[in-house]
């Protein structure tokens, strides 16, 4: 319950609190995020609904046990992403996974293939 509890307040904060990203080469970075990346855990802990976050055509979009609960514009600068009213800081990344913190939670994600993510890979639609 104490884990849970933990996990809804972090829901919660990042959602009330979209800001803004940051990364080297923009360019290189936004080609790393491109694509759809379910939440596996925060602080460590397992996540228990299945959280997705979409970065597609420079806007950011959030859903909670298939409930969507954001969509917003981002833009890369430096090693974050930044949304309006949070910084998503990138820690790490590569091709598959990626840790971001936001404000004083960490979260780790997997990228999920969609059939979305292939069209956007294949350039056919």
């Amino acid at each position: 319950m104490k884990h849970l509890k933990k996990y809804l307040t972090a829901i919660t904060l990042f959602s009330s609190l979209l800001s803004t990203p940051v990364l080297a080469d923009t360019n290189k970075v936004d080609k790393e995020i491109e694509g759809t990346w379910q939440v596996t855990s925060i602080d460590g802990y397992e996540t228990i609904t299945r959280d997705i976050w979409q970065f597609k055509d420079n806007n950011f979009y959030q859903s909670v046990a298939n409930q969507s609960l954001e969509t917003e514009e981002y833009e890369i600068q430096d090693s974050s992403i930044q949304l309006n009213k949070a910084e998503m800081k990138i820690e790490a990344s590569d091709k598959n996974n990626m840790t971001i913190k936001v404000e004083r939670y960490t979260f780790e994600l997997k990228r999920v293939n969609t059939l979305s993510h292939l069209y956007a890979a294949t350039g056919c639609y």
